[in-house]
């Protein structure tokens, strides 16, 4: 799970770079493919979700978060414990409340792509905020999508403060 949202997490920071704002879901489950088609449960799933979100990005379906939520459940009761390192948890998304376009949140974890921005771009790595917006801004913002772009900046301060309280409660 872990290499999934990392890949999606790379493939949207490089998006970025490049210019382009993609959004989809993470779905789990089984599927089939052949030459000119991928089918299945988990193709249905992320199909039902992946235009949902109201921010640039991509998050885990409800069905997908099960298998989040059995992993975390393995989780050590002792915190600090070794046999669960620490950004264990970060690293299968961000735990965050996406808005979605009917107006309602969704409780769930979406990939966080300002590491792999942080990792790929000297810019986001000096000033994350500046690089950010100086990617926005070469995009037009008419009313329809204008909610998209301010909640993806406010996914943005999201996944900074809680990289902050993190490094807080780390012990040495």
């Amino acid at each position: 799970m872990a290499r999934i949202f990392s890949g999606v997490s790379s493939v949207i920071a490089t998006g970025l770079m490049r210019r382009i704002l993609f959004r989809g879901a993470i779905a789990v489950g089984e599927f089939v493919e052949s030459d000119d088609a991928v089918l299945g449960p988990a193709v249905i799933d992320a199909a039902h979700w992946y235009e949902m979100p109201d921010f640039f990005g991509a998050i885990a379906t409800p069905n997908a978060m099960f298998s989040i939520e059995t992993i975390l459940a393995d989780k050590p009761a002792e915190e600090g414990s070794e046999d669960w390192p620490v950004g264990a948890s970060e690293s299968m998304g961000r735990p965050y409340e996406v808005p979605l376009k009917n107006g309602k949140c969704l409780k769930t974890h979406a990939a966080d792509w300002t590491i792999s921005a942080w990792v790929r771009s000297r810019e986001a790595s000096e000033n994350m905020e500046k690089w950010f917006y100086s990617i926005l801004q070469k995009f037009p913002v008419s009313p329809e999508v204008e909610a998209k772009y301010r909640n993806t900046v406010a996914f943005l301060h999201h996944c900074r403060k809680t990289r902050k309280s993190n490094r807080r409660r780390v012990r040495p």
